[in-house]
This record gives structure tokens, sequence and C-alpha cells, in this order.
């Protein structure tokens, strides 16, 4: 061998030690050598996956792997595959802004893509299998929405024709597919129940906007065609289907008409009775609603909701309530 070229290899081995020691331990034993790149694996992958996963499931795959796996590591043989190499994907998916619990998402597209490469039967290291993404998952920026953004949905939903679906979602909990997915053959108005099992969503056309091509769903998956793209399609998984109770409307209640025996003096409240205050204190006609209060609120369910509205909302149903006081108060009388 000559010395220019014993030169050369030693400074092969030096700027890659892991891929000289493969491809000679592989020349040694006679093997051959495996130098399929994560680019022409990965397509194989997606293929797979679109005949086993859900076409949500297999849209975020495919994101991850042409987005962020393939562009950072695309020309690396899968049995040269570093730690490094699983770092390199986590950067580049930080450094474009991306939630922590989308990098997790991603290294896990990325783990099982490597795992699914060693049961067809190609070489990946098993330290690189075992590297982890460095911190957490982070938190949700997520917030729960105010009594007082809820109602305020509902007073716009009210002029929708879809009023019933923001109903079921801000009542009921229910997500926003879930909610279009109810049909009434879910629906038990007697038990004042309904039954949660299917959502409704759009799925993908095996050849993009061709509607005669059919559509791109893994082998056995259960939806109905209602129209175009849009199918009833089951939960995700079987915690996803279950009987929710359907919220009881809360009846509007005049002050006036509170019974009797309801009503409570300030010496009569309880934990457990409505503190809703009803006419001027300091007068004789002065008392409090003594209703059946909300768990852990001070005031039962009517007077609840009109506690927790918008102001604008209060002043229309406090103005409302004063000008039906005047047209009754100067009705002309028979």
């Amino acid at each position: 061998m000559s010395a220019l070229r014993r030169d050369a290899l030693a400074a092969l081995a030096r700027r890659y030690p892991e891929d000289y020691r493969r491809i000679y331990q592989s020349i040694k034993d006679g093997s051959p050598v495996d130098e399929v790149t994560v680019a022409e694996w990965a397509p194989q992958w997606l293929r797979l996956r679109e005949r086993a996963v859900r076409p949500g499931t297999y849209d975020a795959d495919r994101s991850a792997v042409t987005k962020w796996i393939m562009p950072s590591i695309g020309q690396r043989p899968l049995s040269a595959l570093q730690p490094t190499d699983v770092r390199a994907v986590h950067e580049a998916a930080e450094s474009a802004g991306l939630a922590d619990a989308t990098v997790t998402r991603v290294h896990a597209v990325l783990r099982k893509m490597l795992g699914d490469a060693i049961d067809e039967g190609h070489e990946v290291p098993e330290r690189t299998l075992r590297t982890k993404k460095l911190g957490g998952v982070g938190t949700s920026q997520r917030q729960a929405l105010s009594a007082e953004d809820a109602r305020r949905i509902l007073d716009v939903a009210m002029t929708r024709p879809d009023a019933s679906r923001w109903v079921a979602a801000l009542l009921q909990g229910m997500r926003p597919a879930e909610a279009l997915g109810l049909r009434w053959t879910a629906l038990d108005l007697d038990r004042g129940l309904m039954t949660v099992e299917w959502q409704l969503k759009p799925l993908p056309y095996r050849i993009t906007r061709d509607r005669h091509s059919g559509f791109r769903v893994p082998r056995g998956f259960e939806s109905i065609h209602l129209t175009g793209p849009y199918h009833l399609v089951r939960p995700k998984t079987n915690a996803g289907v279950r009987m929710v109770e359907m919220a009881e409307p809360v009846p509007e209640v005049d002050d006036d008409q509170i019974p009797i025996a309801q009503r409570r003096t300030l010496d009569q409240l309880t934990n457990v009775t409505c503190r809703w205050p009803v006419g001027t204190p300091g007068q004789p006609d002065f008392f409090f609603c003594g209703g059946k209060a909300r768990d852990g609120l001070p005031y039962c369910g009517y007077h609840y909701c009109v506690a927790y509205q918008p102001p604008a909302a209060r002043r229309v149903r406090t103005a409302s309530a004063s000008a039906a006081s005047s047209r009754s108060a100067w009705r002309p009388a028979r």
C-alpha cells in the first residue's frame, strides 16, 4: 500500500471513525455493507405507515419526515447514524421555533422510523435508538375559557344555524369533530344521555383533488361516507367512545315568583343556599333567593348564569326587566 493511500485511509478513520470501523468489519467478515440512507428508507417507511395508521397520524408523520428528518440527516446511511445525528434533528426543529411538544413528536417519529428499519433487516446502531430528547415536553399555552368568554361565544352562536354544536362543545365538553359528528340516534332524551362515538372529518383522496381515486385510509378503517371528502369516523382510541349526561337547561326565574318558603334572611343563609339578593337591603321585602346552590358556588343555577355574564348583557337584561316592570305598572285597569 502506498504512503499516499495509507495517509488517506488514516485521515478517513480520524474523521469518520464509526463509518471506518463499520466498513472495515464488514469487509473482514465478508458481509455486504448496508449503505441505505435515511432519504432512501424514508419513502419506503411512509408507504408502510400509510397502510397502518389513521390519515391524521400519517400526515403528522410525513410532515416530521419531510420537514425535519430528511433535510437534517437524509444523506446519512442508516448503519452509520450516531446520537449526534438525532440531536441534529432536534436542533433543526428547535431553531425553527417549534414548541417542545412538537419537537418531542418529531423525535418519536424518528425513533419509530429507525425501529421499523431494524425490523425490515437494516442495520441501525442501538445507541442511536437509545438517544433521548433533552428537556421535557414543555407546557401547553392553552387556557380554559372563562365563564364570561363562554357566554359571549354562546351569545354569538345563538345567531347561527349551527348553534347546537357550540352548546354541545361548551356544556358537554365535546371536541369540534365530535359535536359535528353527533347524530340523533346517539341522543337518549328520556334519560338525558348522549353517546359520543363518531367524529366528522375530511379524509384525503389517494390522488390529490381526484374524487374518483378513492380515499387514502388503512385497511379496516371504519368510516361512513357523507359527501365529498367528509366522513364519520371512529375516535382514535376506545376511550374516546363514551356516554355523557346532557346539561339540563336552566329555567329563567322571576325573582318575584320565588316561593316564600324558599326565601332566606341573612341569618338563615348556609353554604348550600343561594345568596342572590332580591330587593333593596334594609327594606322589609328584602330577601335572598335561598335555592339550592351549585357545588362550591354561592348561587343556584339560574342566578349563577346571571351573575357570571358580560356586563353589557347584564345591563340589557336589567333594562328589559325595568321596561317590563314599567309597562306592568302603567297597564290600565280593566
